[in-house]
């Protein structure tokens, strides 16, 4: 098995273990009786967190095996979600979550990157695509199990299996050599101002993708299953999409998107719920779509301070989501918030950056 192999089922087995109850969480928060205010402000420094996390990861990266980084943020991710399953609903309580939360996934985050800019060739759309493939076939198991186990089955036996599968995801990675040479980080990183531009206004797809479940638990089906079967029907649709698209040129994004954030303006018009896990098939299209150009933007690169190109990219990401986060709690009305996020969604289509031009 090549390290690109190995890769891939870190990517497989830690997806999964990360996706059984994350996908779910902000309808467990709800569930608890944490208004929109409050999920906004968790949101808030959950990215507070993030961006702190992820600077540190990083530097220590450079200075320590990643893979054992990868095993701390194994056991502070379970940990995370075993305090969410005590929590009752407490400001004080809601950040705490929030904070151990940003340190379970942004020692993770960034790292799993750092792994896959030194092993993968950026020009080989395969490889892309099959980490995307990878990742959306772990999603798509990991929300089956998630969404029958976490209302039927004692939550302690959840965070077991949650954590038994994190680790167990990182022993592929101690067949892997780290390639990754130490070092002199930088951050007088050049990014093309498109490029730049694209990343802010991905983050509202991010958030959309976030939001999207409680959308679906308000104003569709009060059902935690519903959420899971719409989640299986997006992501067998985006797995076919990655593997015909992420070969190809990318020169019709801009027509392909305008007609996926078409799509989402009839999503939260209409309350059929069987209409809906229809409309899921073509969500899943455009919104897979979006993420190969996505992954290329990240991966195209120079193999050069990578370390330090992360840093920025990871800063880009998180205060991003913080101000818009910000933006919607004075907002606080679900539906304006997701036409805003269509709304950005369709100006990607327009930026859509030239892949061959690196960084």
């Amino acid at each position: 098995m090549n390290n690109i192999k190995k890769y891939n089922l870190f990517i497989l087995i830690s997806t999964f273990s990360r996706s059984i109850i994350e996908i779910f969480s902000i309808l467990i928060l709800y569930k608890l009786g944490f208004s929109l205010k409050n999920i906004l402000i968790f949101y808030i420094a959950y990215n507070i967190g993030c961006l702190i996390t992820s600077i540190i990861s990083l530097y220590l990266s450079n200075k320590i095996s990643p893979k054992y980084i990868l095993i701390f943020s194994s056991i502070i991710y379970a940990y995370a979600f075993y305090y969410l399953s005590n929590i009752t609903p407490n400001f004080f309580l809601l950040i705490t979550f929030a904070i151990l939360l940003s340190i379970g996934n942004y020692t993770y985050h960034p790292i799993r990157h750092l792994y896959a800019l030194n092993l993968l060739d950026n020009n080989k759309n395969k490889n892309i695509a099959n980490i995307l493939i990878y990742n959306y076939l772990a999603i798509i198991l990991a929300t089956y199990l998630g969404s029958n186990l976490i209302d039927k089955m004692n939550n302690n036996i959840v965070i077991i299996i949650l954590i038994i599968t994190s680790l167990i995801s990182i022993i592929p990675l101690f067949f892997i050599k780290d390639n990754n040479p130490k070092e002199k980080i930088t951050l007088k990183i050049k990014l093309n101002l498109r490029k730049t531009l694209f990343f802010i206004l991905e983050q509202f797809k991010v958030i959309f993708l976030l939001l999207q479940p409680l959308y679906l638990y308000i104003y569709i089906d009060t059902s935690i299953k519903y959420v899971g079967i719409f989640n299986i029907i997006l992501g067998i649709s985006a797995i076919i999409t990655i593997y015909l698209f992420a070969k190809s040129n990318t020169h019709k994004f801009y027509l392909i998107n305008t007609i996926f954030c078409l799509i989402l303006i009839l999503k939260i018009n209409i309350n059929n719920k069987n209409l809906l896990l229809i409309l899921a098939l073509l969500e899943g299209i455009g919104i897979k779509i979006f993420e190969v150009v996505s992954t290329k933007n990240i991966y195209n690169i120079k193999k050069e301070n990578i370390t330090g190109y992360l840093i920025i990219v990871e800063i880009i990401f998180c205060l991003t989501q913080v101000f818009i986060f910000l933006l919607f709690y004075f907002i606080n009305n679900l539906k304006i918030m997701l036409y805003i996020c269509i709304f950005a969604i369709f100006l990607c289509g327009i930026l859509n950056p030239k892949i061959d031009n690196k960084n």
